[in-house]
């Protein structure tokens, strides 16, 4: 039985896949690995950051022979905001890989950003009370 790629929910996050479909060019294989790297990955950014959807458009953007090279847009919404990764390459596997790095990497920048305003905060209202 196949499975249906190009939307599925995995981990409580929405996932959708659009332009993913197995084909000569995109094994079987190939797209549970990219399903195992997603689902690794929304576990490692759901334990600090709740995210609302993560949305991936990829394309066959040109074709010698049977090498593809693909491109992909991926849009990541979580509670701190919106972001949106790109990546190019000839294997599709290293192509998620690569967005996938960038998404938690980002997330991983932007929670430590708002912990050290917080904690900058928090020095501030502890300084404003000892003060006259």
């Amino acid at each position: 039985m196949e499975k249906d790629y190009s939307s599925f929910t995995l981990n409580g996050g929405l996932v959708t896949i659009n332009g993913l479909t197995p084909d000569k060019s995109i094994t079987t294989f190939q797209l549970s690995k990219i399903e195992s790297m997603i689902s690794l990955t929304l576990d490692k950014i759901n334990s600090f950051v709740e995210v609302n959807s993560i949305r991936f458009h990829i394309k066959s953007v040109s074709q010698t022979g049977y090498a593809h090279r693909y491109s992909l847009n991926g849009h990541i919404s979580t509670a701190i905001g919106t972001f949106i990764f790109t990546g190019c390459g000839w294997d599709i596997i290293d192509v998620f890989s690569d967005v996938l790095h960038s998404m938690e990497t980002q997330q991983i920048r932007s929670k430590d950003r708002i912990s050290t305003v917080h904690r900058a905060a928090k020095r501030y209202d502890k300084y404003c009370e000892i003060a006259p």
